[in-house]
């Protein structure tokens, strides 16, 4: 059993961020839509930084059994657990002081109520619960097996990711790029469905969710306006961004994998240097084809981790995930703990590459670089 002094003394060491989004969306009870209108990001969006904050606090806890789990959630909910808490440091006011009165859960006008009723709070609970009870119970790769876990950015707990890697990255050049294009920008993107600012809007955050600089892939460019690739898309899918917002350079470098070679080719200034093998994904659990960018390089401190030694994030995303499944979608080259599984189909989507191999790529193919999937 987990006391509310053990819970307080872990919401203190979670970053701010996270300890203030679960008091706003679980205990003060305002509804996503508000939260996502404060943050600037999708609901989605929300849904997942709140599902990482959670499997952060469960790894502070140390949380082995779902009914541990479920009784920090219910404490979660409750206005005296949060007391125990002091005054937290931000940067600018607190988002619940920036919240429309109308949008708290103090005093919800009559079309938000409905967010608020008891059961649509249980449910949502719930959910987040499933989630994180199947992110502590479900096993490593072995083989194909057991399906590894999928790479979830907003998930991983304390200690077990280090700070992105930036070694590899190079400053913006003056002259007009050509090649790989990539396009860094320093205040929050703000991306449009089509070109020349028409179609939807959508406002990103300032860094990734893992706190890396947003470097964009830019897949073609029509004027003024760049198509990019980010995370927040769907496959194939592209955000307009100004060119004047961002800071334009090129990487000489590209991944090309060859899914029916099962192997990454690496090319420089579009000559091959190197070939790894990878594993992966299952028949049912397929590797999505297309084009992607890099998105996150981490470190794996954890040595139980099913990622390996390191992380390559993309801006991809699985398609093809069990209907059951709790965990994210998120594509990426990871290394594993179980090399046995190099060179199979075994996988969710996610590639697998030896832990020497993965280490390389973070070390030195640089943010926003593309990698081409093909069958």
């Amino acid at each position: 059993m987990i006391s509310t002094e053990q819970l307080a003394a872990a919401l203190e060491e979670l970053p701010a961020r996270d300890s203030e989004l679960l008091e706003l969306s679980l205990c003060r009870r305002v509804p996503d839509e508000a939260l996502a209108a404060q943050f600037e990001v999708e609901e989605s969006e929300v849904v997942r930084r709140r599902a990482g904050a959670i499997e952060r606090l469960s790894g502070l806890l140390d949380l082995q059994r779902a009914t541990d789990l479920g009784d920090v959630l219910k404490a979660l909910l409750e206005p005296s657990t949060w007391a125990e808490i002091g005054p937290r440091a931000t940067e600018g006011a607190p988002a619940a002081e920036k919240l429309d009165p109308a949008e708290s859960a103090d005093e919800p006008t009559p079309s938000r109520r409905r967010w608020l009723a008891p059961v649509a709070i249980a449910a949502g609970v719930l959910m987040v619960l499933a989630a994180v009870v199947g992110a502590l119970t479900q096993p490593a790769g072995s083989g194909g097996k057991n399906p590894e876990r999928v790479f979830v950015p907003a998930a991983v707990g304390p200690g077990k990711v280090g700070p992105p890697v930036s070694g590899s990255e190079r400053k913006p050049s003056k002259k007009e790029p050509s090649g790989n294009v990539t396009a860094t920008v320093r205040g929050r993107p703000v991306l449009f469905s089509r070109p020349g600012g028409r179609g939807r809007r959508r406002v990103l955050s300032v860094r990734t969710e893992f706190e890396s600089p947003r470097v964009f892939g830019v897949v073609r460019r029509q004027g003024d306006w760049l198509a990019v690739q980010a995370p927040e898309l769907e496959n194939g899918q592209v955000g307009w961004l100004r060119a004047d917002g961002a800071e334009l350079d090129s990487s000489p470098w590209s991944l090309h994998a060859d899914l029916s070679r099962r192997s990454i080719e690496v090319r420089r200034n579009g000559r091959a240097v190197r070939r790894l093998e990878i594993a992966i994904g299952s028949p049912r659990n397929p590797t999505p084809k297309g084009r992607f960018s890099v998105t996150d390089k981490l470190k794996v401190t954890d040595p139980s981790s099913p990622y390996g030694c390191c992380v390559l994030a993309l801006s991809g995303h699985q398609v093809d995930l069990p209907p059951d499944w709790p965990g994210g979608d998120r594509l990426a080259v990871h290394g594993t703990r179980d090399e046995s599984s190099i060179g199979k189909p075994v996988s969710l989507g996610c590639m697998r590459a030896q832990s020497k191999q993965a280490r390389w790529l973070i070390d030195t193919i640089p943010l926003g670089s593309p990698i081409f999937v093909k069958g």
